[in-house]
């Protein structure tokens, strides 16, 4: 798509509130036990029978004994439940010493899930870092895990990697704990096979962090042309102290802008006074084109850590959603015009795009004063149905 097409808000202008706390079952007695690290995809049209899939690791007070890659599925997001059939954990580790983290859920080749976490284990002396892979046609049966990547942390530390499927290959970006202040790193995959060879690890910019803040946690997923996440942040030095949540945007994924401060506030009284690790998808609320939030926050008493959902973007002037006219054929492409509401703009605006298919890549162009078109590009090789929501938001510049 030509590289000036406008997409997604842009990063200053993205805020939200605080989240109503989940409660996510997890393999930990009792099961709707505290946990972290969600990342959720969204299928507007199902699958496998439900909306919503997460992946989290369980963390009662604290506890890395019991942070085991966990999956369980919704209709709206909110309640959730362990696919039927499955028995968590995913990956069972002891714990101090070696543990599990970090999930990161996603899409890939051929509709499967693909499943990537990190384990810990000081006992492999020189490849202490291990990144871990699993896949599943049906999110009950879960293949045997496969390393697709192992480091010496003495000179890389891999925390929170987050992945996305670019055409032909896997794009990795993780927080590399070992300098000080903490780096944001990008691999690329050779081949669509994680297990294959990578690049080196090469520094990538998230823009001005906040004043005092290192890079802590990463969520990054493609949406309408775009990279987009979350970047949470902490206290130089202090491995996860006074966690705020950045949203990033990116056209190549190599340099980031970020939001600036927190997209939600860190503190809600009697929830949660840090913030951790993210993960969003596409959402329209009110109007308003946006993404919705699942949030890891803590308390420092205690400490207990939970999943909060939210919703967090722009406000603007002009917005609306709409259905594809007719179903967008594998490889498919539609043009939509979009008209503004009379009188609302009297040049062209900054346009935002975006959809709740994972089936489609969006963008827009020709934009005027009283409209532009939506463009909708399906990547894939299945179909994608009229019941697809696709949003648009418009801003003066």
């Amino acid at each position: 798509m030509d590289e000036s097409y406008e997409v997604v808000p842009l990063p200053a202008r993205i805020t939200g509130l605080v989240g109503d706390r989940l409660t996510v079952p997890t393999h930990v007695t009792p099961a709707g036990g505290q946990t972290t690290h969600p990342s959720v995809l969204f299928f507007p049209d199902g699958w496998h029978g439900f909306e919503y899939w997460m992946a989290h690791t369980p963390y009662p007070a604290g506890n890395d004994d019991h942070e085991d890659p966990n999956i369980v599925v919704s209709h709206d997001g909110i309640t959730w439940v362990v696919p039927p059939g499955l028995t968590n954990p995913i990956d069972d580790q002891s714990g101090q010493p070696a543990y599990n983290s970090d999930v990161d859920l996603k899409l890939g080749p051929g509709d499967v899930l693909y499943l990537f976490w990190r384990t810990f284990d000081p006992n492999a002396v020189g490849g202490e870092e291990q990144l871990y892979y699993s896949t599943s046609v049906d999110g009950v049966t879960w293949a045997p895990k496969i390393r697709y990547y192992q480091a010496n942390m003495a000179t890389l530390r891999m925390v929170s990697p987050t992945l996305v499927l670019d055409d032909d290959h896997w794009v990795l970006w993780a927080v590399d704990a070992v300098p000080s202040p903490n780096r944001v790193v990008r691999l690329v995959s050779a081949t669509l096979d994680p297990a294959g060879a990578w690049t080196a690890p090469a520094t990538v910019s998230v823009g001005t962090m906040q004043p005092g803040k290192e890079p802590w946690h990463l969520y990054v997923t493609r949406q309408a042309g775009r990279y987009v996440g979350l970047l949470n942040d902490c206290t130089t030095g202090s491995s996860g102290a006074a966690g705020d949540l950045l949203f990033l945007s990116s056209v190549t994924g190599t340099s980031f802008a970020n939001s600036g401060k927190t997209v939600i506030p860190r503190v809600r009284a009697g929830e949660h006074d840090q913030l951790y690790r993210a993960a969003l998808v596409p959402a329209y609320e009110e109007g308003v084109l946006g993404f919705r939030v699942w949030y890891a926050g803590w308390r420092t008493t205690g400490p207990v850590w939970n999943v909060y959902r939210t919703w967090i973007g722009p406000q603007s002037p002009a917005a609306g959603e709409l259905h594809p006219p007719a179903s967008i054929a594998p490889g498919g492409f539609a043009a939509i015009p979009v008209t503004f509401p009379a009188g609302t703009f009297t040049t062209p605006p900054h346009v935002d795009v975006s959809t709740d298919s994972t089936r489609l890549t969006l963008g827009s162009r020709n934009i005027t004063a009283t409209g532009f078109e939506l463009l909708a590009s399906n990547w894939t090789t299945a179909a994608v149905s009229t019941a697809a929501w696709l949003y648009w938001g418009a801003t003066p510049r």
